[in-house]
């Protein structure tokens, strides 16, 4: 069975608390978990349950403030549990190409 999985994250320049809040409230209730300040994220299986978030935040913009970001995101997968297999043209173990990029040094 498919699983989606969105993920909202919002910022407003000047925002107007209450409508802000308004906002937060109503992807709460629609079945959002809120993971921070403006993130949300939920899981269902039923793509129009995740399109719902965006709609609400994109009808209620305009009443919270100047949207200054938006980032949403939807995923689907058969099991969220496990990786899909990994195709490559060459051949590494994966736990020495870990090891050795690990050991490199942040880039200046």
């Amino acid at each position: 069975m498919t699983v989606y999985r969105g993920t909202i994250n919002y910022d407003f320049t000047n925002s107007n608390g209450n409508e802000s809040n308004r906002l937060g409230l109503a992807l709460i209730a629609a079945g959002w978990l809120r993971v921070e300040t403006t993130a949300f994220i939920k899981e269902s299986n039923s793509i129009n349950d995740i399109w719902r978030g965006i709609s609400i935040v994109a009808k209620q913009a305009a009443n919270v403030g100047l949207l200054s970001a938006l980032t949403y995101h939807i995923q689907s997968s058969n099991d969220f549990t496990s990786s899909v297999p990994y195709a490559s043209t060459v051949t590494y173990n994966p736990t020495n190409t870990l090891n050795s990029i690990e050991s490199l040094d942040f880039p200046c």
